[in-house]
């Protein structure tokens, strides 16, 4: 009996742990998860098409989460069914050639199974020079996160001085340095720190030599007189390059759009009221390219739309500039200077600064002073915007696990952040969730 019953119990035991086994494996299989975006293809703001130059190759960058040790790509015409492109890269590349419609396929897989998901594009396939042709942004995380969606990017007119389509909000002929008007409370003082901006760059030119890469690029806060942006009050400036902002390869990143912040903590601008936000180009950077289809500006910054019907974006003319009226060596609203515009246009603009009052920590302020839910990084601290005092905060890693947490300590909460390993992460707190990377 004793034997009979050791035996039924090593078979239950065998059966448990056969069980925790499977267990395991489906736990594991269920957290992969296929997740693709696509970067490098314009998007036609009229058809909602795709948009693909010759010789511009497409990215298809892996989001994929769950601990994928192999991918395998396809992509497939789907008019003909032929599979034109496989690859089993993480993040291959591909050059479209034809316009028509694909069927994108990735699956992901580890030893407990796979996981696939699949995106269909409608591409426009132009060679040579696009002629006519008005776009207005490059996708913007089709199917994956991208902070950039949660914005709202206006359609952006383009300026008929060249073919090569200058944005409003890039550098062109017209003029090659812009600001953004903000309107801060006069009750208080603040000091800036960072500024995040949206933005699109166009360029494939290449910035190998110093002279393309030392091109001046600053920024600089200006004050107002009679309701016009005077540079005689200047708070502070930041002198700068193209290299130092936007990293040694220059502006040659192709089309993407992207937030992206600017340190200004070493200036020290102490600003209130109305301030103008400056972000000033080199008039001698070249705006010319030997392809116009990917050029359209070598710096685009992205705008939104003015509800109440006032640009906020101003410009200063270059000195060569024809415009229809006579102008002086001063700014001017962008209305004044590019006629015909039929919205009013600002930039997409988030203020980091602290608040010269008893609040601790950096806030992010919109362009009128307002209060704005967003998160910083700087150094091992990790600056929380728009939380609310006491409520509680908790950091989770891409899986899922709480490696953190904090209390809220006012409009703005300073997390030490020194002990979490580099990564990406999720910090949630009343507002909403959002990623940061450390």
């Amino acid at each position: 009996m004793k034997k009979r019953l050791h035996i039924i119990m090593l078979f239950v035991a065998m059966a448990m742990t056969a069980m925790t086994v499977v267990a395991q494996d489906v736990h594991t299989l269920g957290k992969l998860t296929a997740k693709f975006l696509v970067e490098g293809l314009f998007e036609d703001i009229n058809t909602g098409n795709l948009v693909a130059f010759e010789n511009s190759p497409a990215k298809f960058v892996n989001l994929t989460t769950g601990g994928a040790t192999s991918y395998t790509w396809t992509i497939t015409d789907e008019a003909s069914g032929d599979v034109v492109f496989t690859s089993s890269l993480k993040e291959p590349t591909y050059t479209f050639e034809a316009s028509g419609s694909y069927k994108v396929v990735l699956t992901a897989s580890n030893s407990s199974g796979d996981r696939s998901t699949n995106k269909t594009l409608n591409v426009i396939f132009y060679s040579g020079v696009a002629e006519g042709l008005g776009i207005s942004s490059t996708v913007k995380g089709v199917g994956g996160d991208n902070p950039m969606t949660a914005m709202q990017v206006s359609s952006v007119p383009t300026l008929d001085t060249d073919p090569k389509y200058d944005f409003i909000t890039g550098p062109n002929h017209l003029y090659s340095r812009i600001a953004e008007r903000c309107n801060f409370p006069e009750e208080h003082t603040y000091s800036i720190s960072s500024i995040t901006v949206g933005l699109f760059a166009y360029s494939r030119m290449t910035t190998t030599s110093a002279a393309d890469r030392n091109h001046p690029f600053n920024i600089a806060f200006y004050g107002e007189t009679n309701g016009r942006l005077d540079p005689n009050i200047c708070y502070g400036r930041l002198e700068s390059t193209v290299a130092d902002l936007m990293g040694e390869s220059g502006y040659s990143y192709g089309n993407y759009c992207k937030l992206w912040g600017f340190d200004v903590s070493s200036i020290r601008a102490t600003v209130s009221g109305p301030t103008y936000i400056s972000l000033e180009i080199s008039e001698d950077m070249p705006i010319e390219s030997p392809d116009p289809n990917l050029t359209r500006s070598y710096v685009c910054f992205a705008p939104v739309t003015k509800g109440n019907g006032v640009s906020s974006l101003w410009v200063k003319p270059r000195p060569e500039a024809e415009l229809l009226f006579e102008k002086d060596n001063g700014w001017y609203n962008v209305n004044d200077v590019v006629p015909g515009l039929t919205k009013a246009y600002g930039l997409y603009m988030v203020i980091w600064c602290n608040l010269n009052t008893d609040v601790v920590g950096q806030v992010a302020l919109d362009l009128g002073g307002e209060v704005v839910n967003a998160v910083r990084v700087d150094g091992s601290t990790l600056h929380v915007s728009g939380t609310v005092a006491g409520e509680a905060i908790a950091i989770y890693s891409l899986t899922g696990a709480k490696v953190l947490g904090a209390t809220g300590t006012d409009t703005a909460t300073a997390i030490d952040i020194a002990s979490l390993t580099s990564g990406i992460y999720t910090v949630a707190t009343q507002a909403g969730a959002f990623k940061f990377k450390k």
